[in-house]
């Protein structure tokens, strides 16, 4: 299920801040910036203790997998989680810095003693609380037991504001401005009195406080967001929460304040990898696919083939469409995306392998994978039986959508299930130490094309099963339950999985961008000296785009393929008109120049997605050795629309394999309507460019430009259900106006229609088409023809005259 939530609150609402005058307390005044050494630097242990959670809370208190504990590990702390541990004296002695969200579980007597010992002794602690106003029924009551002692108490309140009311402490040093939304949970105030002082405050109260209790210190902050909300949700305020996170580990640390350096890429590491060494890590192939996607087939807005090739277009290795299925029995739901899926990539050839598998939804969501027929059921426990029986998997989805899912979560064990989404869609909370406990994967969970590459799985196999060393549906099922699985997020820009995998992953990512870069220096000089190498152009360019969707595998061998003698020897052209017109027979033509002594064979199979059909979509043909030979594939348009193919060249029998090369080729389909009608002022020109309603949303632009004997103009045309409209006038009897339209897609693609010559008045009563007349839809045409005044002459023209 596709979350919708409201994440860009700061954007759209103006917030006025309140700054108020606040008296330094001797504990705040006598911080000092101090000029960062890294000599002056001391590591120190951090402990997440997740000891107290339950109900879900595990979720969203971030441990040592998390961004939280990436960012501090990459500025020289280390951590640990303790998942079921006392916090006595045993535990606590070995590390400096203590983390404890908002227990569910209240503390024993005993551990606030020992916490407030350990802190007193010279340890340190970060206290973080929760709004009162969230729907999991999370709370600050066994929180304020460890820190009242202290001047500091959580309050039962919730507040989701902007706010930049610092007190100067190294804690606030280049920190802007902190938000203090948390997806479903949101920050609460404090009440701060000696010896604590508060040096954040939100709307006049305080917000984060300090102390320092004996030979310790702490920190008391309100807001549970600020240490996990960094990226995706962030909106701008993500670097001031890094910034303001290592602040106040530093401060606890008693290390110097420092500005920051944030990396690009966040490595999320767990550290329970198998012992293996690099020789025998190298023995693994790494897969790059997508898992928990949705088609038409349920509630997603794009077809199976347009999933599809979305996949194939960012060179993705594998896919999981997960369709809703619901307790009553449906033809169309379920696993039936997934198949038709799989039978679109059979057929046509694609590079992408396609395994069945559905998302349980009449429970809470729960993925079957893989499955070889649909589940039906309401029931919870069943939903899991019944795809044990099929020998698949049970995964547990989104667990932090509802707190519904957190009571499913903390019993997963007893249902059965075999592993758990750690992150969906980029909602990736304080879940990540769920990595040390269960297999995991992460969840597109997209409902559009448009998010196919967001978040991915890397998965590791020895020894692929499929044919010619492709994944199968098992190989990828064992590396789940194995824990060989990278998540790829990139909505927060992480890469997230055991160390020893993540490791090679980056390895691999930077070995791929050092050879893209030698290649493409290879292949511009052969251009430059007059090289005609457009296969190996192509081979580039998708290799740079795997490599952009962190598939470095792909990439790689897209490269091997580009630099090789037979792809070098290979040049080939695609002749299609790019303005086609409607209801026509198009010829789409492959031109390749085969520059090899030998013949090369090879296939094609052309995918269509939109405003055409294909008569014979996969053909083989054969370029005769040293001369270029061109092969033509028969298409037909529709009435309207932007026609679009994938086209795909395979089974290459060259002596060196030369992977599958796919590409979309689109045009416009040229259907401009007008009608002239008399007003009491003159004649009036309504004009229609018809594209189609799933097209028209997509256009950045679609401008009339005519010229009405007084100079030429241009004017934006109003979109309406199925095309563009716009009426011109009023002109007098006799006038002859010239117009064209410009249509400019979201894409940046621009398309300029021939240009049509007419009439008006009582005088324009025929006119001759100079090309196929075109015919908008009927029932359009129909309602067009209501409300324009008295009808002097319809004029149904694709093009009049081309310029």
């Amino acid at each position: 299920m596709n979350r919708k939530k409201v994440i860009y609150l700061a954007a759209v609402v103006s917030i006025v801040l309140c700054f108020m005058p606040v008296v330094m307390t001797p504990s705040a005044a006598m911080e000092e910036r101090v000029t960062y050494m890294e000599s002056d630097f001391v590591s120190k242990s951090i402990l997440f203790d997740e000891s107290h959670t339950d109900n879900g809370s595990s979720l969203w208190t971030p441990g040592n997998a998390s961004l939280f504990s990436w960012i501090l590990e990459e500025h020289g702390y280390n951590s640990t989680t303790n998942f079921n541990q006392p916090l006595d004296s045993g535990i606590l002695t070995a590390h400096d810095i203590v983390v404890i969200f908002f227990p569910i579980l209240a503390l024993t007597p005993g551990e606030i003693s020992a916490v407030q010992t350990f802190v007193e002794s010279g340890g340190s602690l970060l206290a973080v609380g929760v709004s009162a106003a969230n729907t999991w029924e999370f709370t600050v009551e066994n929180l304020n037991p460890i820190v009242e002692p202290w001047g500091v108490e959580f309050n039962y309140d919730s507040i989701t504001e902007v706010t930049s009311d610092f007190v100067t402490h190294n804690i606030t040093e280049d920190v802007d401005s902190i938000w203090t939304y948390g997806d479903e949970l949101s920050a609460c105030t404090l009440n701060v009195s000696a010896p604590a002082s508060s040096i954040i405050q939100i709307s006049g109260k305080p917000l984060l406080a300090v102390a320092q209790p004996g030979l310790g210190r702490l920190v008391a902050a309100g807001s549970p967001g600020s240490f996990y909300m960094y990226r995706f949700g962030a909106s701008i305020y993500g670097d001031s929460h890094f910034q303001l996170s290592v602040n106040i580990i530093d401060w606890l640390a008693r290390n110097p304040q420092r500005e920051i350096s944030i990396p690009e890429i966040a490595t999320v590491k767990l550290g329970n990898s198998p012992d293996l060494t690099d020789n025998e890590i190298d023995e693994y192939s790494i897969f790059t696919g997508l898992c928990h996607d949705h088609t038409t087939h349920s509630d997603g807005l794009n077809t199976p083939e347009e999933m599809v090739t979305a996949g194939v277009e960012i060179g993705l290795d594998f896919m999981v469409l997960t369709d809703h299925s619901h307790s009553i029995v449906l033809p169309i739901e379920g696993i039936t995306g997934a198949q038709a899926a799989k039978e679109i990539s059979d057929r046509y050839g694609l590079d992408i392998e396609q395994f069945i598998a559905a998302e349980l939804s009449s429970v809470y969501h729960t993925v079957g994978f893989p499955l070889t027929e649909n589940i039906w059921t309401s029931d919870q426990q069943e939903s899991v039986n019944e795809i044990h029986a099929q020998g698949g998997i049970a995964i547990l989805c989104h667990p932090t959508l509802s707190s519904g899912y957190g009571l499913v979560y903390e019993k997963m064990e007893e249902y059965g299930y075999d592993a758990v989404e750690i992150n969906n869609h980029g909602y990736f909370f304080g879940g990540g130490e769920d990595g040390y406990l269960w297999p995991f994967w992460g969840a597109s969970d997209g409902h559009s094309a448009s998010y196919v590459g967001y978040v991915m799985n890397a998965a590791f196999v020895k020894d692929p099963s499929g044919p010619n060393g492709q994944i199968t549906d098992e190989d990828l099922k064992q590396a789940i339950l194995d824990q060989r699985i990278l998540v790829l997020d990139k909505r927060n820009n992480m890469i997230l999985g055991q160390d020893i995998w993540v490791d090679k992953f980056m390895e691999l990512i930077a070995e791929a961008e050092e050879e893209l870069q030698d290649a493409r220096t290879m292949i511009t000089d052969l251009i430059d000296e007059g090289e005609d190498v457009s296969l190996s152009e192509s081979y580039l360019d998708a290799a740079e785009i795997a490599l952009e969707y962190w598939n470095p595998t792909r990439a790689l061998k897209l490269i091997q393929n580009a630099t090789s003698p037979e792809a070098l020897g290979l040049d080939f052209e695609i002749e299609i008109p790019d303005i086609m017109s409607p209801n026509t027979d198009v010829s789409f033509d492959i031109v390749m120049d085969n520059n090899h002594t030998y013949a090369v064979s090879f296939n094609t199979s052309i995918l269509p997605l939109a405003a055409l059909s294909v008569s014979t979509p996969c053909q083989r043909f054969t370029a005769a050795a040293e001369t270029a030979t061109s092969f033509e594939h028969g298409i037909h348009t529709i009435s309207f629309g932007m026609p679009s193919i994938l086209l795909n060249l395979y089974a290459f029998n060259t002596t060196r394999y030369l992977m599958p090369i796919a590409m979309r080729t689109s045009g416009i389909i040229n259907n401009v309507t007008y009608m002239i009608s008399k007003q009491d002022s003159g004649y009036d020109v309504s004009i229609t460019c018809w594209v189609g309603r799933t097209v028209a949303p997509t256009l950045s632009s679609v401008t009339l430009i005519y010229n009405a004997e007084t100079g030429q103009q241009e004017a934006e045309m109003l979109m309406s259900w199925a095309s563009y409209d716009l009426t011109i006038g009023s002109y007098a009897n006799g006038t002859e106006i010239e117009f064209s339209v410009r249509i400019v897609t979201d894409d940046g693609i621009t398309y300029n229609l021939p240009s049509i010559s007419i009439q008006v008045g009582e005088v324009a009563t025929t006119t001759t088409t100079t090309t196929t007349t075109t015919t908008p839809p009927p029932d359009t045409l129909l309602l067009a023809a209501i409300g324009v005044g008295i009808i002097v002459i319809l004029i149904i023209a694709g093009v009049m005259r081309k310029r």
